[in-house]
């Protein structure tokens, strides 16, 4: 069967949002440097560390020294707005770390949490706009699953596996979820159906951390495949790098590496090295929808990215290196698959067909 392969308008996308997700993280470099560099413009004192001036600098050592024998607040309090972690942080505990901004917090470094210490996040503390994001080498990780997460005032489960945290969704679908450390998913074998089935309408938060080497090969007909098979408008996951995915979908499929039917906020979110065939021998069936990161889209899509090879190895089939369909929003994202299907299929770099807004 011939193939039509449109590598070249994925790259041209990604060229342009690649520009738009350069630009968004530039905006957001922050006020307050958690760094090697010496502690400028803070002022530290019983377990509190403001900043006094619009550039600020804390030192990670004296930070990490802090820690080790009590609980520390940085802030930006109104003289500056974000906060970054820009070297790599780690202490054991009991002690608790708030990072308290005004605006956003932005983790360019692994900042590691250790067995009985406690991590504390705020954004738009007395501002707006800001978010949790992360930087390609920046994640937070958990020794174990005893220690504890807040983020902007809510109490988040930790997760370590694929299977803990399709457990835990399943407990508590409309719960806060975190993934507390990178996971091999290759240990795990082939996944027959999507790990997550239940209907997910609640937050996850991938915290930088990376998913490698999910495997799914499902074969029930009509199926929708992904990590999620469907979510509700309310809910968020974001931070979530997915690395090395194998999907493969029977006949009528909706697949995406992430979520087959995004109805909810997806934000800083990545399937890197990406193999989505559709169908049960590879081969999808006329009427399947096959997307990079999401099959559907019907939500939001933000500054997240799809990469690797997208294929619908059957005729008139939809294929996008992001999204096969998009009906809602798609803001500052991009994709460099090669996507490739059969004869009178509609084939897209970033989306095979629009209803919505790209932007």
């Amino acid at each position: 069967m011939a193939l039509r392969s449109r590598t070249l308008t994925a790259l041209v996308t990604a060229a342009v949002a690649g520009a738009a997700l350069t630009a968004m993280a530039a905006g957001a470099m922050a006020a307050v440097s958690i760094s090697g560099g010496a502690t400028a413009n803070m002022s530290c004192s019983a377990g509190l560390c403001v900043a006094v001036a619009g550039e600020a600098v804390l030192n990670v050592t004296e930070l990490q020294g802090r820690l080790a024998s009590s609980s520390v607040r940085v802030a930006t309090g109104s003289a500056a707005d974000d906060i970054a972690v820009e070297a790599p942080l780690a202490w054991p505990g009991p002690g608790g770390l708030t990072l308290d901004a005004r605006r956003s917090i932005r983790i360019e470094a692994r900042l590691s949490v250790g067995p009985v210490a406690a991590l504390a996040l705020a954004t738009n503390d007395g501002g707006a706009g800001g978010a949790l994001s992360f930087g390609p080498n920046g994640a937070v990780t958990f020794a174990n699953l005893g220690a504890r997460l807040t983020i902007d005032g809510s109490a988040y489960k930790l997760a370590n596996t694929v299977a803990a945290l399709a457990a835990d969704i399943g407990i508590d679908p409309a719960g806060n979820h975190a993934l507390a450390n990178s996971y091999d998913a290759r240990a795990d074998g082939v996944y027959p159906a999507p790990p997550v089935t239940t209907t997910f309408a609640g937050t996850l938060e991938g915290l930088g951390n990376t998913i490698v080497g999910l495997s799914i090969d499902d074969t029930a007909d009509g199926d929708p495949v992904g990590l999620f098979q469907a979510n509700t408008p309310s809910s968020v996951v974001e931070n979530l790098r997915l690395a090395g995915v194998d999907i493969k979908a029977a006949g009528n499929a909706v697949a995406g590496a992430l979520v087959a039917s995004n109805r909810g906020l997806l934000r800083g979110d990545s399937a890197d090295g990406a193999l989505l065939q559709g169908g049960k021998t590879g081969h999808a069936s006329a009427s399947s929808i096959l997307g990079g990161l999401v099959g559907v889209n019907d939500g939001e899509i933000a500054g997240s990215r799809a990469s690797g090879t997208v294929t619908g190895k059957a005729p008139s089939v939809r294929v996008g290196g992001l999204a096969g369909v998009n009906h809602g929003v798609i803001r500052n994202s991009l994709a460099t698959a090669a996507t490739q299907a059969g004869k009178g299929s509609v084939v897209a770099g970033l989306v095979a067909e629009n209803f919505g807004s790209i932007s």
